[in-house]
């Protein structure tokens, strides 16, 4: 079955099957991918994390729309507790990485409509989601910038229970656009 538009395209593979364990006997090495994610699969994917949270939330958070622009992503969210009392923000979202061992996600500006004090309202939800996301091994804060974090695809994935990884030396690369991101990676 094919579809032109797939939420996520993975090509350009190349791997070698090593020996895994007895419960999942081969685990493969991955020495080159590229990874291809349009906007319906950020929008699944920010509706998936609202969902992880929505039980620690200290309000009601819902998704608005998310989308790939040049450098990153736009998440706009609508927030707030009951109906009248609620605030519509965006979160511009960079995601880098050039030949990086790391790709490194950042929350470079929150916009709101009006005058709202929406860093105020929308910051400590952040600040705290940031700091829930170190708790997995692989995903550490950048120390140099704030809001910043630098994700190890590697250490996620075996922390995950994920029997693959990336061959090191090798590198990560981001590439973002209106519509799409494109995550490639190449062992050196």
């Amino acid at each position: 079955m094919t579809k032109s538009s797939a939420d996520l395209r993975i090509t350009n593979v190349t791997m070698d099957l090593e020996k895994g364990t007895e419960k999942v006997p081969l685990a493969p090495v991955v020495y080159t991918l590229t990874a291809n994610m349009n906007d319906a699969a950020l929008n699944k994917s920010v509706l998936a994390v609202l969902a992880m949270g929505k039980d620690k939330m200290p309000m009601e958070v819902d998704l608005e729309g998310a989308k790939f622009v040049p450098g990153g992503a736009e998440v706009t969210v609508n927030a707030g507790s009951g109906r009248f009392l609620r605030a519509k923000a965006t979160a511009v979202i960079g995601i880098t990485a050039v030949d990086a061992e790391k790709v490194t996600v950042e929350i470079k500006e929150i916009k709101a409509l009006g005058k709202l004090p929406i860093e105020s309202i929308v910051g400590p939800i952040l600040d705290k989601a940031l700091d829930k996301a170190t708790a997995y091994p692989g995903v550490e804060k950048d120390v140099t910038k704030a809001r910043t974090l630098r994700v190890d695809p590697n250490v996620l994935l075996k922390s995950q229970g994920v029997p693959l990884r990336f061959s090191q030396p090798g590198g990560w690369s981001v590439a973002t656009g209106a519509d799409s991101l494109e995550a490639t990676f190449t062992a050196h």
